[in-house]
């Protein structure tokens, strides 16, 4: 009996089941939206003085409702914003796909792990999702 409840849910998708009664049954289908693809590039020199940049590209999946937000979180743990920036600039091509962060010129206390954030929050699934990727930038002396 049960099996042929669950049989009929399980030929459209993904479910879940809860019984109502003795013989009813109910199908609940959950869309969850796949997590955005973070992709790191880089171009310039990492040697001090000179111009280095790391951009942050970011593939959206069709499910999903709301655009990302974007963001570099840096050695010290904190998300970077034009206002915390000491010879850095920040830049968007496009806002919700890409974020550039320019180094005018790099020093070495520039070096150490910068992460790209990407997320997410899904109103209609009341969900966040994120994702992140990272690179560890090492100074080069002159």
């Amino acid at each position: 009996m049960f099996e042929a409840h669950l049989n009929k849910c399980s030929l459209i998708g993904s479910f879940y089941w809860i019984k109502k009664h003795l013989t009813d049954f109910l199908c609940l289908f959950i869309l969850v939206p796949d997590h955005p693809q973070v992709r790191i590039s880089s171009s310039g020199s990492t040697t001090a003085g000179e111009m280095y940049a790391v951009t942050c590209d970011v593939s959206l999946n069709q499910n999903l409702r709301q655009a990302p937000v974007i963001q570099w979180v840096g050695p010290s743990g904190l998300v970077i914003n034009n206002s915390s920036l000491d010879d850095m600039l920040l830049s968007s091509s496009s806002p919700f796909t890409s974020l550039t962060l320019s180094f005018t010129p790099l020093h070495t206390s520039h070096g150490g792990s910068y992460v790209c954030r990407a997320i997410v929050m899904d109103t209609y699934a009341n969900i966040q999702i994120s994702s992140n990727n990272s690179l560890i930038i090492i100074i080069e002396g002159r």
